[in-house]
């Protein structure tokens, strides 16, 4: 269970990383790419290191890997478009709640996983939780609500699939998919920011600067050991108890960093939503 807190840590702590290199001025579409393939190139790099620099590849993981990669390469960059509008909060409750809905109906209805009435619970204050701290902010802008439902569904199928290759036979291991992981969204990366950058180039657009790169290395650590985590915890936890307790953690840890970094004032809903939030999350423990 502390592998899982310190995952949620880590994950809070990349959600405040990106918010502070996009409230620089990093908002254009070419270096929003551009900071998702440095981000995986150094991610991949550490890991390829821990690794011995060596990697395997197998169909399976491959074609996981792929589709993986395309989901949260494209949550990404809503993600950056719904930190520009609101709070850093509403972001990380809609997407990591979708990390967590989803992945438990999947687990319950098709791996056979066990249910349990405090669990169910626990769930249903969870969604109570998102409705009470976010709805007044969600009237008041609509197209905010569709990107938050958009990176909710995505992020789901971002676990589903995290969850389906950690228990496949045929599955390479975690330091492995993570590796492969990061070269898809490096180059993939790469790729569409060369694409565009004549479009970029009209633009004007803030020049990286060394306290950019150090805080892409910062992501790229915090992110790349957090999904390790979670990954090494899908092998063994059923993701009825593993993304629940993700969900939580990060949402709480967030909203903490976003007061404290980012001077967020909390309403009252707001504070109410994440006191159920965690209690629902406690449930499931």
């Amino acid at each position: 269970m502390l592998m899982l807190i310190l995952a949620a840590v880590l994950l809070a702590m990349n959600f405040a990383l990106t918010k502070f290199y996009q409230k620089n001025g990093n908002n254009t579409n070419y270096e929003i790419l551009i900071f998702n393939a440095i981000t995986a190139t150094f991610s991949g790099l550490i890991f390829f290191g821990i690794n011995g620099f060596k990697v395997d590849f197998k169909t399976f993981s491959v074609c996981m890997s792929a589709l993986f990669t395309m989901l949260v390469f494209t949550y990404q960059i809503i993600g950056f478009k719904i930190m520009a509008r609101g709070k850093i909060a509403i972001y990380t409750m809609f997407l990591m709640s979708g990390g967590m809905i989803l992945p438990y109906l999947w687990g319950v209805f098709f791996l056979e996983e066990e249910i349990s009435l405090l669990r169910s619970l626990g769930l249903i204050v969870i969604l109570l939780s998102l409705l009470v701290s976010n709805l007044d902010e969600m009237k008041l802008d609509f197209k905010l609500f569709i990107m938050c439902a958009a990176v909710f569904v995505l992020n789901g199928f971002v676990s589903i699939i995290s969850k389906t290759h950690q228990i496949n036979d045929n599955a390479v291991s975690t330091n492995d998919f993570v590796i492969i992981n990061n070269l898809f969204s490096a180059l993939s990366g790469y790729l569409i920011a060369f694409s565009c950058r004549k479009t970029a180039e009209s633009k004007k657009r803030q020049p990286i600067r060394l306290k950019h790169i150090i805080i892409i290395f910062m992501v790229a650590a915090t992110s790349g050991i957090s999904s390790f985590l979670q990954l090494k915890g899908a092998q063994n936890i059923p993701a009825s108890v593993l993304y629940p307790v993700i969900t939580g953690g990060t949402v709480l840890f967030t909203a903490i960093a976003g007061r404290i970094f980012f001077k967020e004032k909390g309403s009252l809903k707001l504070n109410i939503g994440l006191v159920m939030c965690f209690v629902g999350t406690c449930m499931f423990l």
